[in-house]
């Protein structure tokens, strides 16, 4: 068991040296907050300030406070002052009270070019406001309230608001994060694998330790590697999420995940990336080039995404035989249990079973990994087949 964590300590020490390694590291946190700090500096550059006129010969608005940033309100005392205003484009949109409006609840409204409805909204929130200010604040506030439209399908366990938010697609994050991971940790250990069988450097291992002790060194360096990676990249996220809020980013201030959904998105990830570091061994393993392996590894991704060319099958039909199936495979389970909770609870057996499923693959595969490294010392120089690996080696003709 020393030797093993001997060997992790040493690639993990030996890939977190390098120059390369850090620069990907904060590349992917700095590429996000570059994207995200262009929108929201677009989104300001770009923002227009409403300017909204009132007519209230009644008197009746006592608190013209609005609320919207958005918006300017400037009373005018007569409608013509108020059509003047427009006509010179002092003010984008007006509204004309009636006299009596605090019986026949009768306005008008005039503009030339439509304003936002948002700033629509906050006029008729404040005109609501004065209507009530003889109410208890919670009554006033009750009645102040927009409705909220939430749907509930009882038959996938699931509630949906009106409108999506971030909080919708986080498994789908989750699942990104565990393929940039996958897609790093890949490289890793192939181009490892197969530099070092290049320069010969495994017969000189081989002779303290076994293949199998060798190759779960490797794979475990390989996760350790992993783990770092997702300490930064979750430390960034949260300082990203904290900023955004303090500086008042909407979509962020609602932030607020399905905590249920994120613990099983982690329990079914843990396994398929132990998988996938196998897998990715066992492919360097057999291997005599780093582009023959960076080709296999292109299409183990292509593997990975399959399920977002199937979104229609497996969102229509959630509890389809289709999505079970990919569910339980280890190569899509991660992908495919991010897009089934876009529109269901999946239910903590199936989970369970894909926890299970790809425990027992990853470690079939690190055995298959040992069993494609020795196999590989005696063909040196030369790839190996995947009839050989499996013992079905063809008769030499």
């Amino acid at each position: 068991m020393a030797r093993i964590w001997l060997i992790a300590r040493h690639h993990f020490l030996f890939e977190a040296r390098k120059k390369t390694f850090w620069v990907l590291l904060f590349s992917l946190p700095l590429l996000l907050a570059l994207s995200v700090g262009i929108g929201m500096l677009g989104e300001r550059l770009n923002r227009q300030v409403t300017r909204l006129g009132y007519v209230d010969p009644s008197g009746f608005l006592t608190d013209t406070t609005l609320d919207n940033e958005d918006a300017v309100l400037q009373q005018f005392d007569t409608a013509v002052a108020a059509q003047s205003a427009l006509e010179n484009e002092e003010i984008d949109a007006y509204y004309v009270l009636a006299v009596d409006f605090e019986t026949s609840r009768n306005a008008e409204f005039v503009y030339i070019t439509a304003v936002p409805y948002q700033v629509q909204f906050a006029f008729e929130d404040m005109v609501r406001r004065n209507h009530l200010a003889d109410y208890p604040p919670a009554v006033a506030e009750r009645a102040l309230a927009r409705v909220a439209v939430t749907v509930f399908a009882l038959d996938q366990n699931r509630n949906f608001n009106a409108e999506p938010t971030l909080s919708d697609f986080l498994p789908l994050f989750v699942a990104v994060i565990v393929a940039f991971l996958a897609m790093t940790t890949s490289g890793y250990l192939m181009e490892v694998l197969v530099k070092e069988k290049e320069n010969r450097t495994m017969e000189i291992v081989v002779s303290s330790v076994s293949a199998g002790k060798l190759m779960t060194g490797k794979i475990l360096g390989g996760v350790g590697i992993a783990a770092l990676q997702l300490l930064v990249w979750l430390g960034c996220l949260v300082a990203a999420v904290l900023i955004g809020r303090a500086t008042g980013v909407s979509w962020l201030m609602e932030l607020n995940p399905r905590w249920r959904d994120i613990l099983q998105m982690v329990i079914v990830s843990v396994p398929v990336f132990l998988f996938l570091a196998s897998f990715f061994t066992a492919v360097g393993s057999m291997m005599t080039e780093s582009s023959d392996a960076q080709q296999m590894g292109g299409i183990a991704f292509m593997v990975m995404f399959a399920p977002f060319f199937m979104v229609p099958a497996i969102v229509e039909n959630p509890q389809g035989w289709l999505a079970l199936v990919l569910s339980f495979l280890p190569p899509t389970a991660v992908t495919t249990f991010a897009l089934r909770m876009l529109v269901m609870s999946i239910p903590w057996w199936q989970v369970f079973v894909s926890f299970a499923i790809s425990l027992v693959c990853a470690l079939g595969m690190a055995l298959l990994a040992a069993k494609a490294f020795r196999l590989g010392m005696l063909h040196y120089g030369k790839p190996l087949r995947p009839a050989q690996l499996f013992g079905r080696a063809a008769t030499n003709g």
